[in-house]
């Protein structure tokens, strides 16, 4: 959607008001200040929004919005760079294509395309605003007594009474450790049966009707079901004026036309009625408990339009095929990253995943030795202190993920490899980064000598590194693994699947991707 200059205008202005309203200053505001001011531009723009809505008749915004995320889609997929303002659009439209169906107002007058991208504008706003409340709400709760977490974030009005949110640390910088195809292909028919119990509907079927509508490249063994898929929704679909990518069927003829089953299947109406029911959202639930959409905690929310595009008014099903891809990417792609769309009712899915993220954990330690022996260091993996020096007093330490000792170069390597899940938003990058450096922006010194228990992984890893730099003499030259007369260099690497440095902390190691190592020693 295009918008013209006087609809910036209306835009700019409609903000700049609800910042008058509020007698908001021009300035820089942090911490509470700044949730305080993120709360009542919320509220203010969500009503107007709600004003706004309450005029139209959501069916023709709906019209407009699923063509507008369609077309999106579609960029996005014929998209040869990884396009991430597009991908953050996609979603933003689409929840806004909930918010509107969870109104689900009956106003009467019309509306075209051009106002409604002004809607959309001001609900990226609202988007926006609800995630850095979210995010500041966080901070002030898990990283209070952290300056560097505090000053992340932090909201600027300027003389134009406009409202901007910044954030200091925006690395895009990602290297994902990827499953191979086999492992992959196995985890998926493991798990199959899992997800088909907990969800009381024939998963391998449901993928296969969802591959049928969004593969361009099915095998052709596949494509005569393909043919047949898109010939009865050609003969059944409804002509419209909506949009050209919008599709409108009768869900009773659907089924009945539609000669698509597996062959263990007698009963292939009752077959399919349940995949398309499961594709079809409950706007009726869709707000659940919370006074507004929670666009942060998706996993918690099964009924999502990005999972369920699909809608059921009266008889029929309106869709479109673009909107299906997004369904099919997030199960086709989500066990590769030991991931499920959501975890509501599918805890004994999640448990198989995370008993196999273990088995890759295990596996980036055993690459880390590879490459460091590949580069011609003397390597040892899960290196006990405790056990070389015969002291049980030192078990308190742990062990030492991987350790290389590089003779010529007179150097040890000492890391620590971690496995973690790729963050789907920002509040759960906030949850992974308090759970692995914990809430403060420095390590304690004085509590790494003590042998007291430590909470965070960083912690414990530095307690190794200093206990190494004092006694690596002593542990090495016990089995004769270096000359006790010589100096050797430590190096200490955090090392990780993907980047995932500390936001908020000053380490005294670094931290890196497995793939960044490989370049560095």
């Amino acid at each position: 959607m295009k918008y013209s200059k006087k609809d910036k205008q209306l835009i700019d202005k409609i903000i700049s008001n609800i910042i008058k309203e509020h007698n908001i200053n021009p300035n820089k505001y942090y911490g509470n200040e700044a949730l305080t001011i993120c709360n009542d531009i919320y509220r203010s723009l969500d009503n107007f929004l709600d004003d706004e809505l309450k005029k139209y008749n959501w069916l023709d915004i709906h019209y407009i919005l699923l063509e507008y995320y369609s077309d999106n889609i579609e960029e996005l997929n014929n998209s040869k760079e990884h396009d991430e303002m597009l991908k953050h659009q996609i979603y933003v439209i689409g929840t806004f294509i909930e918010y509107n169906l969870d109104k689900s107002y009956k106003g009467n007058k019309s509306i075209e395309s051009n106002q409604v991208g002004i809607l959309v504008s001001l609900f990226s706003f609202l988007y926006i605003i609800q995630e850095d409340r979210t995010i500041l709400s966080k901070i002030l709760k898990d990283f209070k007594n952290n300056k560097k977490a505090i000053n992340y974030i932090h909201i600027e009005i300027d003389e134009n009474f406009l409202i901007h949110s910044i954030i200091n640390n925006n690395n895009n910088k990602y290297y994902y450790y990827h499953i191979d195809f086999d492992s992959l292909e196995k985890l998926s028919k493991e798990i199959t049966p899992i997800i088909t119990e907990e969800l009381n509907i024939d998963f391998l079927g449901y993928m296969f009707i969802l591959m049928l509508f969004v593969d361009k490249n099915i095998s052709s063994s596949l494509k005569p079901f393909k043919e047949e898929l898109f010939k009865t929704i050609c003969k059944l679909r409804i002509k419209n004026t909506y949009g050209k990518k919008i599709i409108k069927i009768h869900y009773n003829d659907l089924i009945k036309e539609l000669e698509i089953k597996p062959n263990d299947t007698r009963d292939k109406e009752k077959w399919l009625y349940s995949i398309f029911d499961h594709l079809i959202i409950d706007k009726s639930n869709i707000r659940e408990n919370d006074n507004y959409i929670n666009i942060d905690y998706r996993k918690k929310r099964p009924n999502r339009f990005d999972l369920k595009p699909i809608i059921k008014e009266g008889d029929y099903l309106i869709f479109s095929i673009e909107s299906l891809y997004i369904v099919y990417y997030q199960w086709n792609y989500s066990f590769e990253y030991f991931y499920l769309p959501y975890n509501t009712s599918l805890e004994r899915s999640m448990e198989f995943l995370e008993e196999k993220k273990k088995v890759y954990e295990n596996k980036i330690v055993s690459d880390i030795k590879t490459i460091l022996t590949k580069k011609g260091y003397k390597t040892f993996t899960n290196f006990y202190v405790h056990k070389i020096l015969k002291k049980n007093t030192l078990s308190y330490l742990g062990d030492y993920d991987v350790i290389g000792i590089n003779d010529i170069k007179k150097e040890i390597l000492l890391i620590e490899a971690k496995f973690i899940k790729p963050s789907r938003d920002k509040v759960e990058l906030l949850d992974q980064q308090l759970g692995m450096y914990g809430e403060l922006d420095t390590i304690s010194k004085e509590l790494l000598l003590t042998e007291d228990k430590l909470q965070n992984y960083d912690e414990k890893f530095a307690r190794r590194i200093l206990y190494m730099q004092k006694n690596y003499k002593d542990i090495f030259s016990k089995n004769k693994l270096i000359n006790n007369n010589d100096e050797y260099t430590i190096k200490s690497f955090m090392v990780f699947n993907r980047y995932f440095k500390p936001i908020f902390k000053n380490l005294d190691f670094d931290v890196i991707s497995i793939n960044e190592l490989e370049k560095i020693i």
